[in-house]
């Protein structure tokens, strides 16, 4: 929803999910951007026939915890354009949606409708609590996800309506893909994979003007991806370099989450905030960044600098400097 900041008043609202019997949450940022909206029919599922094609507009984007991805109008809240995310499948939790109003349509095939009703509905935490990210330069999104969806069956004897509730492979899926990063042009919609791997990711995604694409891992690492190579460059636990070669750079500061709920800082740092949940203590680690010649160099801040061995990073940038 939209809020006028002076008067606190509702400008506009629009409903993601309508009656969510999964508990498949659309809470997750918005991310606000500048673009021209000129949707490709072939990579986009529903796409208002009433925009003009190609003007700019203000627009916000949204992607599920259970996937699709949704473009709306800021400043009036109009449907753009949206489509399932990460793949279009018949168990997608979204059967339809109304394009010249916006208005989404839950897939009732795979509604429990009655007690002992076992369902599959796509997907399940396929992007998770953690973040995805924006590059300017690039107009693009760069969303971490998991190929899974939700199996569920309803139990009127449980408080909560329902049990068992897991996550499952989605069938048919590749287990040797069942972790991916992929990037969404959001002029246009397309979606690129640029990275799979077989275990999964459970991290946020962090982009810089360098063009480096840094994410967690559930081994609480902080791989960086070079968007252009596609290749992981920051991955491997290695030798720590010599501490004296490091820069004190403790200037801008980023939070990437990793899979262990912690949130590693890119740069300096104070810590990162906690969250989302307060109740819980979310370790904090510092990274100082350097980029000496051919190598890019991370160490956590908070450890003695001429302490050596296991928990340091470093990576080759091959033959081409990190740009």
């Amino acid at each position: 929803m939209a809020l006028d900041i002076e008067t606190g008043q509702l400008k506009w609202y629009y409903q993601y999910l309508p009656g969510d019997d999964w508990d498949l949450d659309h809470i997750h940022e918005r991310t606000l951007l500048r673009t021209a909206v000129n949707p490709d029919p072939s990579a986009v599922k529903w796409i208002n026939p009433n925009i003009a094609r190609g003007q700019e507009r203000d627009v916000v984007v949204e992607v599920g915890e259970a996937g699709g991805i949704w473009a709306l109008d800021r400043t009036n809240g109009q449907f753009l354009w949206a489509t399932p995310f990460p793949l279009d499948v018949p168990e997608f939790h979204i059967s339809n949606i109304d394009v010249d109003t916006g208005r989404a349509h839950i897939n009732w095939n795979s509604v429990m409708k009655k007690d002992k009703d076992r369902i599959l509905v796509c997907f399940h935490n396929t992007r998770g609590y953690w973040s995805t990210a924006y590059h300017p330069g690039k107009n693009a999104l760069y969303i971490p996800y998991h190929d899974a969806c939700l199996d569920m069956t309803a139990n009127s004897a449980n408080p909560q309506g329902w049990g068992p509730r897991r996550a499952v492979m989605r069938p048919g899926s590749d287990p040797k893909t069942f972790s991916s990063i992929a990037k969404v042009d959001l002029s246009t919609g397309r979606i690129t994979r640029i990275h799979t791997q077989p275990a999964p990711g459970n991290g946020s995604a962090l982009v810089t003007a360098g063009d480096l694409l840094f994410l967690g891992r559930p081994q609480s690492q902080v791989p960086g991806v070079r968007r252009r190579q596609r290749q992981d460059s920051l991955g491997d636990r290695t030798r720590r370099s010599d501490p004296d070669e490091h820069d004190h750079l403790c200037g801008e500061r980023a939070a990437v989450r990793s899979g262990d709920d912690r949130r590693w800082a890119i740069g300096h740092g104070e810590p990162a905030a906690a969250g989302p949940h307060q109740d819980r203590a979310w370790p904090q680690r510092d990274l100082r960044v350097r980029l000496a010649g051919e190598t890019l160099t991370a160490q956590r801040c908070d450890e003695p600098r001429k302490r050596s061995g296991a928990g340091a990073f470093a990576a080759a940038a091959s033959t081409n400097r990190l740009r």
